[in-house]
């Protein structure tokens, strides 16, 4: 399980719950869930964490912001909270090729695939690669299923994180079939990879 924490006044807390399909070894994003401001960060929190035991869930995984706080609300309810090893720049850039390549299956929510489709690439004066929202937008719930699918990865074992799976004669040996039918949200999100790329000039 993974979470975009928020103070309350403007941005969504939001918890994100997921699992890896034993058949596929895809990352299956389960539920997500969204409080919308204005809201108590601690009724949130102790809300969330309800819902992560009644899943069996006893670790979240997220940023490191607002330091020891989400740590010590999360350990009230016996919840383990951990900063993610990554930043979301970071998490984004995983996640393209990984949904890319059918090793993620998104739920179909508005919100998260607008967020995704929203998403600007930022080339700094080094040439590295950054991804983030549009200045006065939000990512609060891309973010958190990008935290994610990269704790499930951690805890599970590693993903393809390369652009082989956009070589058209490339056969990943574990993806699904290849008659296997996309879902709706499966499908827009292929649709997110291509517009991003073609928007953002990266070859497919």
């Amino acid at each position: 399980m993974a979470t975009d924490r928020s103070g309350g006044s403007s941005d969504f807390f939001t918890p994100a719950i997921g699992h890896k399909d034993v058949a596929s070894k895809a990352i299956i994003v389960d539920a997500v869930r969204e409080a919308r401001p204005p809201f108590s960060p601690e009724a949130e929190t102790a809300e969330f964490s309800q819902l992560l035991k009644s899943d069996g869930v006893t670790t979240v995984v997220g940023d490191r912001y607002a330091g020891e706080w989400p740590r010590e609300q999360f350990g009230k309810f016996a919840i383990r909270y951990e900063a993610s090893a990554k930043p979301k720049s970071e998490l984004y850039i995983d996640l393209l090729p990984a949904r890319n390549s059918c090793r993620v299956a998104l739920i179909d929510r508005g919100r998260l695939i607008a967020q995704l489709c929203e998403l600007e690439r930022r080339v700094a004066r080094s040439g590295k690669d950054s991804i983030d929202h549009a200045p006065g937008g939000h990512d609060d719930v891309a973010n958190c299923v990008a935290g994610l699918c990269a704790a499930t990865i951690n805890k599970h074992g590693n993903y393809d994180v390369t652009f082989r799976a956009f070589d058209p004669n490339y056969i990943d040996p574990d993806g699904p079939p290849a008659a296997t039918a996309p879902s709706a949200a499966n499908q827009r999100a292929v649709d997110y990879v291509a517009a991003f790329c073609a928007a953002h000039g990266l070859l497919i």
